[in-house]
């Protein structure tokens, strides 16, 4: 969606240009229309459903506030609104879906909008929330386009209170976002999209052998190309809501490098996940059933991510590891090594599932995972790993967070501050050039232009 030479180039500036220039009071006009604009531009075959289901989103939340001493009333205006989604969400298959890296998806705005909806009427229908009377700010709110895709999900009270215009620090504000929105294009375009095509290569050269080190490695290559995909496009969205001022809360912080199977799922899509625990009670404190309800919390969680059965069951494993590592955490503590082994097991074992088409195929995979070649390395595999080298070690460096620890040292020091007021500006220039150069040439799928 946030990688188009159309909406980089022409509809983001102008859009930025006539915000902070035109007078306040049409600020949110130009945000309303910059993001209908951007949503036709990105699923014009689908934009018409995804307006319908905004009207009757809007039209339940205020039924709902007349009905609401009617206890029937009120299932029922719900039992529809929630169906009706329920519905689009079952019904949006192939050849309607994205696809990402190969993997079907469903449509993503059309997800989030269904997580923003749930919780709008459901909170109205607890007195929890009062419905919106302007239409525009209601709109805004629910098809902002800095929040869909894999931006974060925020609830509708919190991002009413997240807007935070500053006048005197305006600039430093854009150049903070603008900054943070190049970092997350050459995540996506530049590590994502050539792990990618690495990933390409190595799906060609499996057809004639699978040995388990190479096994191992393509879905751990696999694995860094949808992780950098996602958090490139969670830094795009931050950015771009910074430099309209709105602050959106993190979704994704370092997982790769958790030491706890518990913090691993959280910092890696907790703003989503944490859409999914709170909605079947797993935050709460009534302890009746937890562990249950937090496996099916989990279990559609994956559902709702890919709408296959293996999904279902990747969210289902996540769950059964993740109650494993809370007992084994009471019972004794490991050491830091092997607990990160854990969850890079974890996290394997979890993705080759959940990339998956069939539960066949899964069953296959995890049999290459472990032996069943019975050849554990071979020539090819040492020609891969050195012709992607230097790929793996720039793309693990980025996933360290050493890179903002290096720039904060630098700062501290009065002899080298001076380079990061320089480095930084160059650096963002040369990282939009390489991005723009690869999107509009031949060195990255053909899927990122479709994005």
């Amino acid at each position: 969606m946030f990688v188009n030479l159309l909406f980089l180039f022409i509809l983001f500036p102008i859009s930025l240009f006539l915000y902070y220039r035109l007078p306040h009071r049409f600020q949110q006009s130009i945000l309303l229309l910059t993001s209908i604009l951007l949503l036709i531009l990105w699923q014009k075959e689908n934009c018409v459903l995804f307006f319908g289901l905004l009207l009757l989103t809007n039209l339940c939340g205020r039924y709902l506030v007349k009905w609401r001493s009617s206890a029937l009333q009120t299932k029922a205006i719900l039992l529809l609104h929630d169906g009706i989604y329920l519905a689009a969400l079952f019904f949006l298959r192939p050849p309607n879906v994205c696809v990402l890296f190969g993997n079907q998806l469903y449509l993503v705005g059309i997800s989030v909008l269904t997580l923003q909806s749930l919780s709008y009427v459901h909170q109205i229908a607890q007195c929890r929330l009062q419905p919106e009377k302007a239409d525009g700010r209601f709109v805004l709110y629910m098809c902002f386009f800095s929040k869909l895709l894999f931006g974060p999900y925020v609830s509708y009270s919190a991002f009413q209170r997240s807007h935070r215009r500053l006048c005197s620090h305006t600039t430093e504000q854009i150049g903070k976002g603008i900054s943070q929105l190049i970092c997350g294009l050459a995540k996506v375009v530049l590590l994502s999209g050539q792990l990618f095509l690495i990933v390409q290569q190595m799906q060609t050269a499996a057809t004639e052998h699978n040995t388990v080190f190479f096994t191992w490695m393509y879905y751990g290559v696999y694995f860094l190309s949808f992780y950098f995909q996602i958090a490139g496009y969670t830094d795009m969205a931050a950015g771009l809501a910074a430099c309209y001022g709105y602050i959106l809360p993190k979704s994704n912080r370092l997982p790769l490098w958790s030491r706890h199977f518990s913090t691993f799922l959280c910092n890696w899509n907790r703003t989503i996940c944490k859409w999914f625990l709170c909605a079947f009670g797993v935050s709460s404190k009534q302890k009746s059933f937890r562990w249950l309800r937090l496996l099916f919390a989990y279990s559609l969680f994956g559902w709702f991510c890919r709408g296959r059965m293996t999904a279902f069951l990747w969210g289902l494993l996540t769950g059964s590891f993740l109650l494993l590592s809370m007992w084994m955490h009471r019972k004794w503590q490991m050491p830091h090594m092997l607990e990160w082994c854990v969850v890079f097991l974890a996290g394997i074992l979890g993705w080759s599932l959940f990339c998956s088409d069939t539960v066949t195929e899964a069953v296959s995979a995890w049999g290459f995972l472990f032996g069943k070649s019975r050849d554990l390395v071979s020539y090819q595999d040492l020609y891969f790993l050195k012709s992607s080298i230097w790929m793996l070690i720039i793309s693990l460096f980025c996933t360290t967070g050493w890179h903002q620890m290096i720039k904060r040292w630098c700062l501290k020091q009065k002899q080298t501050a001076w380079m990061v007021t320089v480095c930084i500006p160059i650096g963002n220039v040369l990282l939009l050039c390489l991005s723009i150069a690869a999107m509009v040439s031949d060195s990255i799928s053909p899927l990122f232009l479709q994005w």
